[in-house]
């Protein structure tokens, strides 16, 4: 939590696509239509629509602010760092291979810079697609797992369209 979340709101909206989603966002906030997406009015038809939906209720709860704007890709990457760990234990049964895989996830520049500490839609896809295929893997020995790979895959898709299918061709 405190690798991802430290100072969200601290530094002003810094990318392009950043500015973007935080606008797209504002107005399906302001507009409570949550049937279309738009961008200055106009219909934003570039992504799907799951993290503006989710990110659009915490503009409710937090208002519309860039906290508002990270927090779902931040608490992605908490959670995708804890699954990654959780998933090295299952699989090898260690504390040291459970330790090392969420640390090494932790480090990456991918994850700390880009994906989990902005409002851009990575992280939120990086997480569906871990928590899939990790379904789908523990279906292996539990084959009610196999819905887990289903609605995580079909989240990935909502987030980042056809990226999302990554889980469905892995598989």
């Amino acid at each position: 939590l405190i690798i991802f979340g430290w100072r969200l709101n601290s530094v002003p909206l810094t990318n392009w696509d950043e500015g973007i989603y935080a606008n797209v966002n504002l107005e399906l906030f302001r507009s409570h239509d949550w049937s279309k997406l738009t961008y200055f009015g106009a219909d934003f038809l570039e992504k799907p629509p799951l993290q503006f939906w989710l990110t659009s209720v915490l503009f409710g709860i937090l208002g519309p602010t860039e906290l508002a704007v990270r927090l779902l890709p931040a608490l992605a990457g908490v959670a995708t760092a804890l699954l990654l760990a959780r998933w090295a234990w299952q699989a090898a049964r260690q504390q040291w291979t459970a330790l090392a895989a969420g640390i090494v996830f932790l480090l990456g520049r991918f994850a700390l810079v880009h994906a989990f500490r902005t409002g851009d839609l990575d992280g939120l896809l990086t997480f569906f697609t871990t928590l899939a295929l990790y379904g789908y893997w523990r279906s292996w020995t539990a084959p009610r797992w196999i819905i887990v790979w289903g609605v995580a895959s079909a989240a990935a898709v909502m987030t980042k369209s056809l990226v999302g299918l990554l889980p469905l061709i892995i598989v």
